[in-house]
């Protein structure tokens, strides 16, 4: 089973605000996908980890628009031939 999220966050928000809001959308939607995973707490602190950071990279180099986040979760029941098993 596939789980995401996906975030947009505009051209007019600084760098800053632009980490500040992704770092709480993935603190409020990551329990979701990560339900009734063991390593869950791990794997937040992680998913957080990067996703600030690119949101940072992306936020302070934008070309486009728009910043456009998703974070995306395949348990290990996932079907093998998506990842040329």
């Amino acid at each position: 089973m596939d789980r995401d999220i996906t975030f947009t966050i505009g051209p007019e928000t600084k760098p800053i605000d632009a980490m500040k809001r992704a770092a709480a959308f993935v603190r409020r939607t990551l329990p979701m996908l990560l339900k009734g995973e063991q390593s869950a707490g791990v794997l937040s602190q992680d998913v957080l980890a990067v996703v600030t950071e690119l949101v940072d990279i992306t936020a302070r180099h934008r070309c486009g628009t728009d910043v456009l986040g998703r974070v995306v979760f395949l348990t290990a029941r996932t079907s093998p031939c998506r990842w040329g098993r």
